[in-house]
């Protein structure tokens, strides 16, 4: 059996393009006050948004504990699978690194297991995944899907543009903060981390600073678009689409990038062609 890939629920992946590629994701857990609910499976993306609305206060994430991952290595070695390769998100951001490298230890003798930092999140993690699982298809060892994955995380750009709505500043974490204010923020994954990539105090403004970094970047071989219930979304899709090197996939926010960010936020995802 090939090697199989794992990431988390962070990535927000479209669950058909996941189960296509058989990558497993393990979720996170979310927290609206006292009640707990498991990232994706019990908590869709629009039933989180709907909660947020209605919540007083903004929901808490927390990493998936390492019997997650090693219950998930478990049932993998099973069923089969040669080694296993993670793509976690930034270990900068989350716990969620350091759990599956435990549970890795906790398996030793019994499967493989490679962890990958993706520095990111969103679709820029779920970039990285995508790329070990299509060279796990094609029968890569695991120190290929390994390297598959790492040579995305190096080469893939994220960009966010803030809108900075009441639940954008009751958001906090992943640094974000910086949303906050009259202005609107683009933030810029750098070395694993949000920072701040300049200011401006319009919408427009803001989602022209994002085209004009892919602009900048020239040809592109991979470019998704990221957004959090933005009302704005297809106008901003059809600016950028003619700069994509194919259709534009168009990830959902989910809880994890969502519970730091307000509704409205829009990102993109890309590597420059090599």
């Amino acid at each position: 059996m090939p090697v199989r890939v794992v990431t988390d629920s962070s990535c927000d992946l479209p669950q058909a393009l996941a189960d296509d590629l058989g990558i497993v994701i393990v979720p996170l857990t979310v927290r609206f006050g006292a009640d707990e609910r498991l990232d994706r499976r019990e908590l869709t993306p629009t039933e989180f948004w709907a909660r947020r609305a209605a919540s007083l206060e903004p929901p808490e994430t927390a990493a998936p504990p390492p019997s997650s991952f090693e219950s998930t290595y478990r049932a993998l070695s099973d069923a089969g699978a040669d080694g296993i390769v993670v793509v976690a998100v930034s270990a900068l951001l989350s716990g969620t690194m350091q759990s599956a490298q435990l549970a890795a230890a906790a398996v030793l003798g019994v499967v493989a297991v490679a962890v990958v930092d993706s520095r990111s999140i969103t679709s820029g993690l779920g970039m990285g995944a995508v790329a070990a699982a299509r060279r796990a298809r094609a029968g890569g060892t695991i120190e290929q899907v390994r390297a598959a994955a790492a040579q995305v995380a190096n080469r893939t750009e994220v960009l966010l543009a803030l809108e900075p709505s009441d639940h954008a500043r009751r958001g906090g974490g992943m640094g974000l903060a910086d949303g906050r204010g009259r202005g609107r923020s683009v933030l810029e994954l750098r070395d694993g981390r949000f920072e701040a990539a300049g200011r401006s105090r319009g919408r427009a403004g803001a989602l022209s600073r994002l085209l004009d970094r892919v602009t900048e970047a020239g040809p592109l071989e991979d470019l998704v678009v990221f957004q959090a219930e933005a009302a704005d979304l297809d106008g901003f899709v059809s600016r950028v689409a003619p700069l994509a090197p194919g259709p534009v996939r168009v990830d959902a926010v989910g809880a994890v990038l969502g519970s730091r960010c307000g509704p409205g936020a829009i990102g993109v995802a890309f590597q420059e062609r090599g």
